[in-house]
C-alpha cells in the first residue's frame, strides 16, 4: 500500500498522486519532497513550477540530505546520484524567492515548511556571518572549499 493509498483509507481524506507537470495552476494545496530535491538537475525551475501549481495558501514540504549535518560522513552524503547538495543557508536561498519558510529543522536531516508567496520576491542571500560559518564547519570537516568572486 502506498502513502496516498494508506492516506485515503486510514485518515478518509482526498490525496490524488500526481506529477506537478498533470496539475493546472494554482490547484495544488501541498507538495511534499522526501529527498527528491538532491536529484534535480535544475532545482530553481521546480521551484518555479511549484509555485506556480500550488494553491494561493498552498505549503511545500521538503526533506533532504543536510551537507553540513554535525555527524554526517561523506560517504554518507556525496551519492552519484545527488547532483545538488544543500545546507540550511542554501536550501533557504533556493526557496526564498517564490515561498516564506515557515520552520526549518537541520539537525540530521535538514526539514523545512514553506508557505508560498503570493509573488515572487528577490532571493534571501545568506548574510556574511553564515557564509563564514558554513565556511568554517567545511575545513572543519576536511572538505575543500572553493570559492570564486562573482
Amino acid at each position: 500500500m502506498g502513502f496516498s493509498e494508506f492516506a485515503r483509507h486510514e485518515y478518509d481524506v482526498q490525496v490524488r498522486t500526481a506529477t506537478l507537470n498533470d496539475q493546472a495552476s494554482g490547484m495544488v494545496d501541498v507538495v511534499t519532497m522526501f529527498h527528491v530535491l538532491e536529484h534535480m538537475p535544475r532545482p530553481r525551475l521546480s521551484m518555479q513550477l511549484i509555485h506556480e501549481r500550488l494553491s494561493p495558501d498552498g505549503l511545500l514540504l521538503i526533506e533532504i540530505p543536510n551537507l553540513l549535518q554535525k555527524d554526517a560522513s561523506p560517504h554518507n552524503v556525496f551519492f552519484k546520484a545527488h547532483v545538488q547538495y544543500f545546507n540550511r543557508d542554501t536550501l533557504l536561498l533556493l526557496t526564498s524567492e517564490f515561498f516564506e519558510c515557515i520552520e526549518v529543522q537541520d539537525t540530521g536531516n535538514l526539514r523545512a515548511l514553506f508557505r508560498k508567496r503570493s509573488v515572487a520576491a528577490s532571493a534571501r542571500v545568506p548574510s556574511s556571518e553564515a557564509v563564514k560559518d558554513n565556511s568554517g564547519r567545511f575545513h572543519s570537516k576536511g572538505w575543500m572549499l572553493i570559492c570564486t568572486e562573482i
